[in-house]
């Protein structure tokens, strides 16, 4: 919060189960914009290699939200 607050690019990454929760904190910290990634939950009990997919499908939207956040 306190990066994005500084104008510096700032995201949160946050399992399904969490969303609301991390959007509502975003909005009582007065950062209703922060970008949220959300990749699904549970992750804890998946193979390495389900994990590795979603790693790279959070990085590519990690990607997508900084890129558009750059050009804005």
């Amino acid at each position: 919060m306190q990066i994005l607050k500084r104008g510096k690019l700032a995201l949160t990454i946050c399992s399904t189960a969490f969303t609301r929760i991390g959007k509502m904190q975003s909005k009582a910290l007065g950062m209703p914009q922060m970008p949220i990634v959300v990749i699904d939950h549970p992750f804890g009990s998946r193979s390495r290699e389900e994990v590795r997919v979603m790693a790279g499908h959070c990085a590519d939207e990690v990607a997508k939200l900084t890129g558009e956040a750059i050009k804005a």
